[in-house]
């Protein structure tokens, strides 16, 4: 077995089946659902990982709505970090975020998503964020840039290690994107 059903996936990643059903109703899940009509889900690391990376970037006080599309925009980080825990390379330091931006509005402050691709090593995000400190007192997109950026990061190294120390606790193990039941590991182990 690599993948998992839904009350797996919710003990392993410390929410209950409910709270990712109401995620999936309200349109919150931190992942592209493609699942086929009629088909039964079933998830895997990727899944788990998206939803632990989630867990990290709303904590920094990024609304859930916005959380979602940031960590769906930056799939690829998640999906090239998983491509080397499944060869059993180095684990790279990679990073993904949440940007947000403070704009003029005449009655208050608004704070407005920056939506795309802001993930890579901390070098990389350090400039990425400089250049979005340059932006204030800028325009885009029709609205002058008055603050920010409202930054939030999680780190996938840090975000794989708490899913699989919750894995464990819940009985199974983590190997990249497979999910597999602990026995089965320690069996193979012996």
């Amino acid at each position: 077995m690599t993948t998992i059903k839904l009350t797996d996936l919710a003990g392993i990643t410390g929410r209950s089946r409910d709270a990712i059903r109401n995620m999936q109703a309200r349109g919150l899940l931190p992942w592209q659902d493609e699942r086929q009509q009629g088909a039964y889900r079933r998830f895997d690391g990727t899944h788990a990982l998206a939803l632990i990376v989630a867990e990290v970037l709303q904590s920094q006080n990024i609304p859930a709505v916005e959380v979602a599309e940031f960590v769906i925009c930056q799939r690829h980080a998640v999906g090239a970090f998983l491509d080397a825990a499944d060869a059993g390379a180095e684990l790279p330091d990679l990073f993904v975020s949440a940007i947000l931006r403070a704009v003029e509005d005449p009655n208050t402050v608004q704070w407005m998503p920056v939506h795309g691709i802001h993930y890579g090593t901390d070098e990389e995000l350090r400039d990425f964020f400089a250049s979005e400190l340059a932006m204030v007192g800028k325009t885009s997109a029709g609205k002058r840039i008055i603050g920010g950026p409202l930054v939030a990061v999680a780190s996938l190294r840090e975000a794989y290690r708490i899913l699989r120390i919750r894995a464990d606790a819940a009985g199974f193990a983590i190997m990249g994107r497979r999910i597999v039941p602990a026995s089965d590991v320690n069996g193979a182990r012996k």
